[in-house]
């Protein structure tokens, strides 16, 4: 981040030094085109990247203040995905520019559906390919659920973390329960 970011965000400087933030914007940016090029819809929406910005920013601030109020070094990746996609949600940077499908009106939504639930899989070391067609049903119905209560429901931060940490104890206790059941 360079020095003309906004005033009311250069105390940030002091908690992630370098590139950190500047990286991060990067990063959601290619995530958000990747997904709406896949969505089919790159024609018909636009990323607004002051929008995206003030995401990242208001992401790192609430980081920052998470990180002096508890004295840490480093949050977890649960606070990580949770804020993350609660400061998404909430500055909602991609933007409808034409007719899109009604499945697209909640864009945002459904981005944020698809940047989150892979990192968990993968934070978790979980392949949905070679899972059963029971655990797929599941999965396809809790990622419904997900994108209805991002679309219709009040959440924040807090309880997208918890959500995040019970889909976390939730596998591992499945895959618990899995090696017990095969010794």
């Amino acid at each position: 981040m360079n020095n003309k970011a906004d005033q009311h965000y250069q105390f940030l400087l002091e908690y992630f030094p370098d590139d950190t933030i500047f990286l991060r914007y990067n990063n959601m940016l290619t995530q958000l085109k990747d997904i709406v090029t896949d969505m089919g819809v790159a024609d018909q929406v636009e990323i607004n990247e002051e929008l995206l910005m003030r995401a990242v920013l208001d992401y790192f601030t609430d980081i920052a203040r998470l990180k002096q109020f508890h004295n840490i070094d480093h949050t977890n990746e649960q606070k990580t995905y949770a804020y993350g996609t609660y400061w998404l949600l909430r500055r909602s940077p991609i933007q409808i520019i034409s007719a899109v499908d009604d499945s697209y009106i909640y864009i945002n939504e459904k981005a944020a559906v698809a940047m989150i639930f892979p990192k968990i899989l993968k934070e978790l070391g979980v392949d949905i390919v070679d899972g059963s067609e029971r655990i797929i049903k599941l999965l396809h119905e809790f990622l419904d659920l997900l994108y209805y209560n991002f679309k219709y429901r009040q959440f924040n931060p807090h309880s997208l973390e918890l959500m995040i940490e019970a889909f976390f104890c939730g596998c591992i206790c499945y895959k618990e329960d899995e090696r017990d059941d095969a010794s």
